[in-house]
């Protein structure tokens, strides 16, 4: 059945039978386990869904509600020595706050620009 402008509706039927193996369980390389990563993010509902996505992989998670605290516990954890190795911004932030807060990050700190960034 189809529509134009609207699509096509289709309807089949596909046969498929149960695997004989059970599949393998995922094994978190050790190179990733207690990794340190930091979430930005000023909605609670967000923040729960991105711990819950990461929290099998065993980082190390530390939580910012604003992009001033984030920088300030970035720039902490690189005057420690020990600084994030990912860090992860709530797209829905304000388009102003991400971006003084990547600028700042890149352009002020000296190790914690080389860690990535996801948005």
């Amino acid at each position: 059945e189809s529509e134009y402008g609207k699509g096509t509706s289709m309807i089949f039927t596909c046969n498929l039978r149960l695997s004989d193996t059970s599949p393998k369980p995922f094994e978190i390389p050790a190179s990733v386990k207690g990794l340190k990563v930091l979430i930005c993010s000023d909605n609670a509902t967000s923040e729960q869904i991105i711990q819950n996505l990461l929290e099998d992989f065993e980082f190390n998670l530390t939580v910012a509600k604003s992009y001033t605290t984030a920088l300030e516990l970035v720039q902490d954890a690189e005057a420690q020595g020990n600084p994030f190795a990912l860090l992860i911004v709530d797209a829905q932030l304000p388009h102003k706050e991400v971006l003084s807060l990547l600028d700042t990050i890149k352009y002020n700190t000296s190790k914690s620009h080389n860690s990535p960034f996801i948005i």
